[in-house]
């Protein structure tokens, strides 16, 4: 899963997202939370676009209304979304969750997927101490739906995440940053594959 940085991706954000998509990306989350609805909107067009092109599904992180208005058909929620009305309902519907407790509570809602994390020490929340390998593997052994890994995700270190039984990786800086994105997304499939 590759988890959109507007700010990271140089020169433009279309530009960036199509060299990940054509170095394979396949799922991308539209993540961008301090935009007014506007921009967001524009951006989730683009993003449409693109991945409708390149056959990749796309997620919006936390706006079910907007999701619903464009005809985008997987939603991303907060670990604080947990609390919210459980009748919300999505084709693809996830959660990022930070602790055992609320992976399983995430499940019990109907989570199709988890987002759990920071596994390693991560520029972008530095303030977020890093759960480690160990945290990662009781999470994927108590629960049944697929768990993506974040924080300070590369291709050096997203095999071992999937050693322990994340169902695969959610990245930005490895890819955002990198000289050569669509070489950094063929990098981390060709370990995660």
């Amino acid at each position: 899963m590759l988890v959109t940085s507007r700010h990271q991706m140089k020169p433009s954000f279309e530009h960036c997202l199509e060299a990940a998509l054509l170095g394979g990306a396949s799922l991308i989350q539209l993540r961008e939370k301090d935009l007014d609805p506007t921009l967001f909107t524009f951006l989730a067009e683009v993003c449409r676009k693109l991945c409708s092109h390149y056959k990749a599904e796309l997620l919006i992180n936390g706006r079910p209304k907007m999701a619903q208005r464009l005809n985008i058909g997987g939603l991303h929620l907060s670990e604080s979304a947990l609390d919210l009305d459980a009748t919300l309902k999505f084709p693809v519907m996830g959660f990022s969750v930070h602790s055992l407790e609320n992976a399983k509570r995430a499940e019990a809602l109907g989570a199709d997927y988890l987002i759990y994390g920071s596994i390693f020490p991560t520029a972008s929340h530095p303030e977020i101490a890093a759960v480690g390998l160990d945290e990662l593997s009781k999470v994927t052994q108590a629960v049944s739906c697929p768990v993506y890994a974040i924080g300070g995700i590369s291709a050096a270190n997203a095999k071992s995440c999937r050693e322990v039984g994340a169902y695969g990786v959610a990245v930005m800086s490895a890819v955002w940053q990198a000289p050569n994105i669509a070489q950094a997304v063929r990098d981390l499939l060709e370990v995660l594959l």
